[in-house]
């Protein structure tokens, strides 16, 4: 059986869905975000650019206000989960 050269993998979608850049059904997110792969604890180490979908959660308003840029994971023990930037800086 010949498999759809079409087909889009889980990863091309979750990055077609981050380009869209439009409201989403938070089902849709869900159901996509079940398909990818897991990640091992030590993949999650550094510092990262936050983002989220649109999906009309009051909480997206919320992060905007605070200027929240993303997560700083130190360690496996050691985790800044709210980066924000102050001044053009990333701080906790």
């Amino acid at each position: 059986m010949r498999e759809n050269a079409n087909a889009q993998s889980p990863q091309e979608k979750y990055l077609a869905a981050i380009e869209a850049n439009r409201k989403v059904n938070p089902e849709t997110i869900e159901d996509l975000f079940s398909q990818l792969p897991s990640l091992k604890p030590d993949q999650l180490l550094g510092e990262w650019n936050g983002g989220y979908f649109d999906t009309g959660h009051p909480v997206a308003t919320q992060l905007e206000e605070i200027k929240w840029v993303g997560k700083s994971f130190k360690t496996l023990e050691d985790v800044d989960p709210v980066i924000v930037e102050r001044d053009g800086k990333r701080v906790s």
